[in-house]
């Protein structure tokens, strides 16, 4: 040891580097940084007569994946990586995988089941009863309806939609409420609250939809379109109007007339009436989720505000 004193020291030194570095790399927390949800922007679809669901690669543009459902009677819903497969005759409900391309357990949903998804959130309603679930995609696989009590009663003639947040708005028609049940990351919902937009013509079904944050409700038989917050705006031609499915926050919501694509500013905007009527022409798009043939014009509707 005498011999060797600076060899011992640095051996030591060397040692207690080691110890002194493996410590800092145990309890070091690191830095925080944005965890980034991606997906490959691709997009499902279907072709019934050959009960197949396919995977468009939007980026190669090619089908680059496939599987086959069990009846005709089918139809899928996406949100981002999350797809559900609805099929009407076997009443059930099935989830995607799409790293595997293929098909979890189902889920018996009632006949007469509506189901809307939004981010990590489904949403299933008995348009017979009125009785509304909202479920975890994650969670639908091992989901019983039978053994789980009904978030929300809306009663006949109601309706509901998801958020692209994964917010649940229904709409009971009976009580002339919007019921919104918000959810956590997961798609976990929390407690539900309720807020008027007054009294329906049930004479038609209404329908809800959400425009980023807000829900919006079309009363088609009294020809209007309506909020919670108070924005009331009458629809001149609603018969057989369609109401945009669930989009992200925009400045208007879009209705789709036999004849024309009405859209109608959730804001009242300064200087008179702004009607105005527009030629469509094909390959515009103009409002998401909205299906329209034959279609003649585009028309902005001028909102009636309270006071």
């Amino acid at each position: 040891m005498r011999a060797r004193p600076k060899t011992l020291a640095s051996a030591a030194g060397v040692t207690v580097g080691v110890i002194a570095i493996t410590t800092m790399a145990f309890t070091y927390e690191g830095f925080p940084t944005t965890k980034v949800d991606l997906n490959d922007g691709g997009v499902w679809i279907t072709k019934s007569s050959s009960l197949l669901v396919g995977h468009f690669n939007n980026e190669s543009t090619i089908l680059d994946g496939g599987l086959r459902t069990t009846s005709e009677n089918y139809d899928i819903l996406q949100a981002a990586a999350n797809v559900l497969v609805v099929d009407q005759s076997a009443s059930t409900v099935t989830a995607v995988d799409p790293a595997r391309v293929s098909l979890g357990d189902s889920t018996v949903i009632p006949s007469s089941a509506k189901v809307a998804l939004g981010a990590e959130t489904a949403a299933i309603l008995d348009e017979k009863s009125g009785d509304l679930w909202v479920v975890p995609v994650k969670g639908i696989a091992s989901f019983e309806i039978e053994a789980t009590e009904p978030i929300a009663e809306l009663g006949e003639n109601s309706d509901v939609t998801v958020a692209d947040d994964g917010t649940v708005f229904a709409l009971s028609a009976e009580k002339g409420e919007v019921v919104t049940v918000p959810v956590d990351h997961e798609g976990v919902p929390g407690d539900s609250s309720a807020a008027s937009v007054g009294e329906l013509d049930l004479s038609e079904r209404p329908t809800i939809t959400a425009v980023g944050r807000t829900p919006v409700v079309f009363d088609e038989a009294a020809g209007v379109v309506t909020t919670p917050g108070g924005f009331r705006t009458e629809v001149a031609g609603a018969k057989d109007a369609v109401l945009q499915q669930a989009s992200a926050e925009t400045d208007a919501v879009a209705i789709a007339t036999p004849s024309a694509l009405v859209r109608v500013p959730r804001r009242q905007r300064a200087g008179g009436d702004l009607r105005r009527q527009r030629r469509h022409r094909g390959g515009t798009r103009v409002a998401a989720g909205v299906h329209l043939r034959r279609l003649g014009r585009i028309r902005d509707v001028h909102p009636r505000m309270p006071g």
